[in-house]
């Protein structure tokens, strides 16, 4: 699986925590509720492009899409969040805010 754990608790750090934060670059660890950052944001951002460029031809090049088009990417999207969410919160790229 991953290493999405708290550098802290050494608990496990659900990825839609991260997800349903105000500011989901800052968030809260489940358990101990310690403030994490994330160091970078290269995965996150390069993929959120990749896939908007993506729906964005696809809801512009087929015609057929576009009537699946919403629920065709909101499903898409939790399920590349749920995939690089593991690999985001790796224990090398978070920081414990203090």
């Amino acid at each position: 699986m991953s290493d999405a754990i708290c550098p802290k608790c050494h608990e496990k750090i659900e990825p839609f925590a991260m997800s349903l934060a105000f500011f989901p670059f800052y968030f809260k660890c489940n358990h101990c509720s310690v403030r994490l950052k994330l160091k970078s944001l290269k995965l996150f951002a390069s993929v959120l492009i990749t896939y908007l460029l993506v729906v964005v031809l696809m809801i512009w090049l087929l015609p057929a899409f576009r009537g699946y088009a919403v629920l065709t990417s909101v499903f898409v999207w939790l399920v590349l969040y749920n995939f690089i969410a593991h690999k985001m919160l790796s224990k090398n790229n978070l920081l414990i805010i203090e």
